[in-house]
């Protein structure tokens, strides 16, 4: 029955059900890979590193409206390959919001997590309907996983 009702959900809200529970897991301190090397070994009084699995679970959300891979085309929101040093509002053959265009960003780690922290408020003006992620860890695990792949 399970199955059946999942099969007959559009794919995107498949995704939206999925990211819900990833974020409901972690904050009940689920959501943790326990496979050997999935994080990085954390320094004594350190937090742990980022957990690449759960950032490509993350990105599922992402994927609703964003392609990652060289030469893919661009959906509803640009293709990100190659976004790391790319100014905002940069790809080629993607029509941009003014206020994105206008923004004098150039995508770093550091940019992107105040992006997906909030991203109308980090850019007023924008279109892209996403209300960011909450949690530190989450931002900190996705944005691992979209350098490693969307590097070009």
């Amino acid at each position: 029955m399970v199955s059946r009702f999942l099969e007959s959900l559009p794919r995107n809200a498949l995704k939206v059900l999925i990211i819900s529970a990833l974020t409901g897991a972690a904050a009940c301190g689920g959501g943790r890979s326990e496979s050997p090397g999935a994080e990085a070994a954390a320094a004594p009084g350190q937090a742990s590193g980022p957990n690449l699995e759960r950032g490509r679970l993350l990105a599922l959300a992402c994927a609703a409206c964003h392609t990652f891979g060289a030469g893919e085309r661009h959906a509803i929101g640009p293709n990100l390959n190659g976004v790391f040093g790319r100014p905002a509002g940069a790809a080629a053959g993607f029509q941009y919001s003014a206020a994105l265009e206008a923004a004098d960003i150039v995508w770093t780690p550091e940019e992107l997590d105040r992006w997906l922290a909030d991203p109308t408020g980090f850019v007023p003006g924008t279109t892209m309907a996403f209300t960011g992620y909450q949690r530190p860890e989450d931002r900190r695990d996705l944005i691992a996983w979209l350098v490693s792949a969307t590097a070009p």
